[in-house]
């Protein structure tokens, strides 16, 4: 190590660097692969999901109805236990009052007394047996109970959530340990408001918003169970599905299953992904592939300056197999030495790699025994894995030619050593690749025109009864700001989840022809304040209100097409359906181009827009035209204020609502671009220990030439093709491997650029710069050396 410095720096920093990915990668996976085992009988535990088939739309939701949960135990004896679990639609923060002191607070969810005897958590005050088996009782998570109480006792006292009271029957620890459902605080779903609907429904086909959880019988079978799901489902709602149109079933998950293996519509919250882990693995391994590869070469490539070394040993009686475990002891020992250096490098870079996965990871809190397990995995394979080709390919030598200096350069081992080099740019390029198109997506989402205006639009919460009550006092006043265009309020908004839906039976249809459409509850204005477009008809207007509600309806693109009609045809025709407990026939009076309410991963569906009370309404959305926002805010809170003097005043910007549905987009372009970095970086301190030695052999070669006249442009010219060559070859196999990679990863949008060759092309120009400029350091050094040095030994 201490004569061949650079070469040794070059192989353990290359090392460390492709083991740093490798443990980084590690302790991801093992923070991914934990979420919800830390249940008592978690493989016991599964959610009822539901497949949907309604009005020519297929839908696979992690939501089932109502009254399933209960049903499927009282049926079926395999099962020991059931709870459900609501998320309030559009309520993903909700106003706590305690003692005219006012608070937001997110994750709240509904649910049953069985909750916690199906799922652990830990109780610091109450009986988590019998917490919310009264109405109207709330369970709040300990930093809540700091928050709102400090040291107090929270047993007992009086919350007000929403328009309820609700009194504390428990406070449990904040959970340490991951899990799909993220909750703040749990109320009794035997409470009034969505509660009473929850527990009085008997409907199994409509209401699927709710999440149903079953535990079964350590020895019973969960597919056999599943089996018999179509008969149950025949037995409570066959004749309903035959009169509504529409197919269903109902498939179980696993829970611990959930999070990397479940991506479905209406999830908890966001999943990982097998996927992506499998793709973070992979570019972790060929990272630390291409160090080895690095190792290998530069073994290899100075295998001569060993030569003696092995034949005095062979004739000295050495066996072949005691150099070959002299070589791979050497190896693993500078892998030793790298994975000291990698656990230096993975405490420097955790702070950026738990900002760019939104993780809180600690190298300390993961040393479980899969991660020292890890550890130890990968410094034994990157030692045995970089050591092996030179330790076969050095013992072989013959000790008598190697004595009298006969050293054959053996055709596989340069064969080899540039297929290898190859190998390190097929990587790099296809990584280089893959992070251009991410970045081209991603900007094609940024520059997509949406069918929307989200510039200068405001979003204000309604978030309780009062807030919605005042809206309209409070709408006039702020329309007559100079800086305010429009105001307009709505049930949901571009990038918010749309929670209402229902199946439409178009004019001169079938029941089984109906058509499953998004409902968007809008005030009068709304289409203008957020610049959709009309394609046939009008729109709501405020002089026609009373006319418009509950009469009237405008429907999008999608549903008109769904339907069979074109836009201009819509116009006067019929819808009826059954919702919120009515039914509703109302005519179609515009038809709206397709905008994208979802992200552009997903194709534009069906809505309906109709008109109701103000109660109805869950955001206020603003229009505005100016640069001084601080100035517009102000005045906005002021006369907010003067209307919801207990609410607190908050908003949000649509621009920035819309892009947040990128964010695991943003992250994986992130955390490529940094591991391509990190592969280019090591391929190409391979590529300049390569290029020294090939300068130091070539000394004297170069000397001659300089002393015939050879200029520094030929000579470097002539040591960097070589290089150059191998780095075009493996640009040629790398792009149709990121091409299809890259398709595939494209399929997840219903709206994405095309793949063209300017991307490869970039990817590839980029790889051959970086190459030419590491082997032309070394080349342009050895072609300015002084030639009498370098023959002054001939």
């Amino acid at each position: 190590m201490l004569k061949n410095k650079v070469y040794s720096f070059i192989n353990i920093l290359g090392l460390a660097i492709g083991i740093t990915c490798c443990i980084l990668i590690v302790l991801y996976i093992q923070d991914e692969r934990s979420y919800d085992k830390h249940h008592a009988d978690a493989a016991s535990i599964y959610r009822v999901a539901t497949q949907l088939n309604a009005g020519g739309n297929q839908s696979t939701m992690a939501t089932s109805p109502g009254p399933l949960a209960f049903a499927l135990k009282a049926e079926y004896p395999e099962i020991v236990q059931a709870t459900r679990l609501v998320n309030p639609p559009g309520k993903q923060q909700q106003v706590v009052v305690f003692q005219n002191n006012t608070y937001f607070e997110t994750d709240g969810l509904l649910t049953d007394s069985t909750f916690f005897s199906i799922f652990n958590y830990k109780f610091i005050v109450g009986n988590p047996g019998q917490a919310l088996r009264e109405p109207n009782t709330v369970v709040i998570s300990q930093s809540m109970a700091k928050r709102i109480f400090r040291e107090a006792n929270p047993l007992n006292a009086v919350l007000t959530i929403g328009e309820n009271d609700y009194k504390v029957t428990g406070v449990f620890a904040q959970p340490t340990n991951n899990s799909h459902i993220r909750a703040n605080f749990f109320t009794s779903v035997y409470s009034k408001g969505l509660g009473e609907y929850v527990t009085s429904t008997r409907d199994f086909i409509g209401g699927n918003f709710i999440y149903s959880y079953i535990k079964l019988r350590p020895d019973a079978d969960a597919k056999s169970l599943e089996a018999k799901l179509p008969a149950f489902l025949q037995k409570y709602a066959g004749d309903r599905m035959k009169e509504a149109g529409i197919t269903k079933s109902h498939f179980l998950q696993c829970v611990p299953d959930i999070h990397l293996y479940s991506a479905i519509e209406h999830e908890a919250n966001a999943n990982g992904g097998i996927t992506y882990l499998y793709m973070l693995s992979s570019i972790a391994i060929f990272i630390l592939l291409i160090a080895c590869v690095n190792f290998m070469n530069l073994s290899t490539a100075r295998s001569g300056k060993r030569a003696k070394e092995v034949g005095m040993r062979k004739i000295l009686g050495a066996y072949r197999s005691t150099l070959i475990r002299q070589f791979l002891g050497e190896s693993i020992i500078l892998s030793g030495m790298a994975i000291v250096v990698a656990l230096g490098l993975t405490l420097l870079c955790l702070s950026v790699f738990n900002e760019l996965t939104g993780k809180q990871l600690s190298l300390l809190n993961g040393l479980s025994l899969f991660t020292i397990s890890c550890l130890v995995g990968i410094t034994l394979f990157t030692g045995l894995l970089a050591g092996s080709y030179p330790a076969f390919y050095l013992s072989a030598f013959q000790p008598i030619k190697v004595l009298k200096g006969i050293m054959v350069t053996h055709i596989a081992a340069n064969f080899l050593r540039k297929g290898l080099v190859v190998f390190q740019f097929v990587i790099s390029v296809c990584l280089m690749a893959g992070t251009i198109t991410i970045l081209s997506q991603l900007d094609y989402i940024q520059n997509k025109n949406l069918g929307f205006d989200k510039e200068q639009r405001i979003i204000i919460p309604l978030r309780t009864r009062q807030a919605q009550e005042t809206y309209l006092r409070f709408r006039n006043e702020i329309s007559t700001q100079s800086n305010v265009l429009s105001v307009a309020a709505t049930s949901s908004y571009p990038g918010a989840f749309y929670a209402y839906d229902t199946n439409f039976i178009p004019e001169g249809k079938r029941p089984d022809e109906a058509t499953n459409c998004k409902i968007n509850i809008v005030e009068p204005g709304l289409i203008e304040t957020m610049a959709y477009q009309v394609l046939a008809g009008r729109t709501f207007s405020a002089g026609r209100y009373q006319a418009d509600k509950d009469q009237s309806v405008l429907i999008n693109e999608a549903a008109a097409q769904q339907i069979g009609w074109k836009p201009e045809e819509a116009i006067g025709k019929t819808l009826k359906g059954e919702w919120a407990g009515k039914q509703w026939n109302l005519q179609i009076v515009g038809v709206l181009k397709n905008f994208n309410y979802e992200s552009l991963h997903e194709t534009v569906r069906p809505m309906v827009f109709i008109t109701q009370e103000p109660q109805w309404f869950e955001y206020a959305v603003i229009n505005a035209k100016t640069g001084n926002w601080q100035n517009l805010l102000q005045e906005v809170e002021q006369s907010w204020q003067k209307y919801n003097a207990s609410l607190p005043f908050e908003y949000v910007f649509l621009k920035d609502e819309v892009q947040t549905q990128y964010e695991a987009d943003r992250r994986l372009s992130k955390t490529i671009g940094y591991l391509t970095a990190i592969a280019i970086f090591i391929s190409c301190l391979g590529l300049y220990g390569l290029a020294a030695f090939t300068a130091e052999q070539r000394t004297k070669e170069i000397g001659v030439r300089k002393v015939l006249g050879a200029s520094v442009t030929s000579i470097t010219t002539m040591l960097s093709t070589d290089f150059l060559k191998l780095v075009l070859l493996g640009n040629l196999i790398a792009w149709p491997l990121a091409y299809y990679g890259m398709n595939k990863w494209l399929e997840n949008f219903a709206y994405s650029i095309d793949l063209n060759v300017r991307i490869f092309v970039i990817a590839g120009l980029a790889a051959v710069s970086v190459a030419l400029f590491t082997v032309s350091f070394q080349s342009i050094k050895a072609a300015l050396a002084n030639p009498i040095r370098s023959l002054r030994n001939e």
